[in-house]
């Protein structure tokens, strides 16, 4: 079986059981019409994460698995959802605290009406995202007139917007084709496109199509492409001490994947119920973030970190498409109190 289609059957399994727990079983009886209130059974019951079909953000299970989250007396619920409208929901809801995603889908989820923050960043795309090109296209200008399959609203998409951007070509040069990572690929091996915005593990399935090639990759832009947990206002005002002790699980998660990539890799494939070469082909092109890169990204009081200006960028490009608005506020998307903590 292909790895998209077993992660796609994870994830397909995950929230199936996320969404028994979450809505049928609530801790302390509720049920789902009730609104959310400050209730002991709030206070008690497990902080409940959702993240996307991604490696990047496997921390948030490897806390779990490594005792992590226990030995700090949380009790922390992890499942996959997709897509990020889903996610949404379930924490406008009240129904989901923290949730896996890249900057956009933090900006995405903000003007949605679910408040919140970046409180975590877990890794850097190092080339797992790319554009992938048929034979004679070498170059930027070469894209014009020519067809780029696109997940239109997410990561890919905003890959090929700021390529675009860079490069100095506008959107209406390309004709931008609307499709899902497996139609893209399906679309690009029978040559009805040109070119597709891709990322692992689709992107080594595009590269199999004859006198095929990456353009360009996550490896050489700014690092706008990385994991991230973003937590709901409702958690970092109401239980601000169990995010704090969530943020550490998270890093000492990290930190023994990337002093242990044998054992940290052979628990990701686990999880992800995939061979371990396939995981290893993903991981080799992903930076995991350590307390040094944490303080790079949120910055010190004195001394402003990167993240704040690559969210801003990532509003404007959203903005090309109208997905958000002009000149979007984005002061607010990022909090850098809990990972500070760490250094």
């Amino acid at each position: 079986m292909k790895i998209h289609t077993k992660l796609t059957l994870v994830a397909i399994l995950a929230a199936v059981i996320l969404a028994s727990y979450f809505f049928l079983v609530r801790p302390g009886g509720d049920s789902p019409s009730q609104p959310a209130t400050q209730s002991v059974s709030e206070v008690s019951r497990p902080i409940r994460v959702a993240f996307d079909t991604w490696f990047g953000y496997s921390s948030f299970f490897l806390a779990r698995d490594l005792g992590l989250y226990k030995k700090r007396g949380l009790d922390v619920e992890v499942a996959i959802i997709n897509p990020l409208q889903e996610k949404n929901a379930a924490m406008a809801r009240g129904d989901l605290d923290v949730m896996g995603g890249s900057f956009d889908s933090a900006v995405i989820s903000s003007h949605a009406g679910v408040p919140g923050a970046i409180v975590y960043v877990f890794e850097e795309s190092l080339g797992n995202d790319a554009l992938v090109v048929k034979k004679g296209i070498t170059k930027a200008e070469d894209l014009r007139g020519k067809r780029i399959a696109v997940d239109v609203g997410y990561v890919s998409h905003l890959f090929i917007l700021n390529y675009l951007d860079l490069s100095g070509l506008k959107l209406d040069e390309t004709e931008i084709v609307p499709l899902s990572p497996d139609g893209g690929v399906a679309a690009f091996l029978s040559g009805a496109v040109d070119a597709v915005a891709l990322y692992e593990p689709f992107l080594s399935r595009a590269l199999g199509k004859p006198d095929s090639h990456t353009l360009v990759t996550s490896r050489s832009m700014d690092p706008l492409f990385c994991g991230t947990a973003y937590a709901s206002k409702r958690m970092i005002d109401r239980h601000p001490e169990s995010l704090q002790l969530f943020v550490q699980a998270l890093q000492e998660a990290n930190d023994f994947w990337r002093q242990n990539p044998d054992k940290g890799n052979d628990l990701v494939a686990k999880f992800w119920k995939l061979p371990i070469d396939e995981v290893e082909a993903v991981v080799v092109n992903t930076k995991l973030f350590t307390v040094d890169d944490q303080k790079r990204f949120f910055g010190t009081e004195n001394t402003p970190g990167l993240l704040h200006g690559y969210v801003k960028r990532v509003a404007d490009l959203w903005s090309q498409v109208d997905v958000v608005p002009e000149d979007y506020p984005t002061e607010g998307l990022v909090n850098p109190r809990f990972v500070r903590e760490l250094y």
